[in-house]
């Protein structure tokens, strides 16, 4: 398993970024993703499952989201 990361200070590959639609809240969106990152080519199906049954976030304040791939959410 590779243990380069999108943060590494010196990484084995170089960066290659795509663009990636899906399908998030019934909306599609287009977002740009990298190599490096946790499952760049769309949502895995973990994360299909938890935004299936997740509550949608509050209306005020902050949600940061650190350390989960390229971040879809709900």
């Amino acid at each position: 398993m590779a243990t380069d990361h999108y943060f590494s200070a010196e990484p084995g590959k170089p960066e290659v970024r795509k663009p990636l639609t899906v399908e998030l809240d019934g909306q599609l969106r287009t977002l740009t993703t990298s190599n490096g990152i946790f499952s760049p080519d769309g949502i895995d199906k973990g994360t299909a499952v938890l935004l299936a049954d997740v509550p949608p976030p509050p209306a005020e304040g902050n949600l940061l989201d650190i350390g989960c791939g390229w971040g879809p959410s709900r």
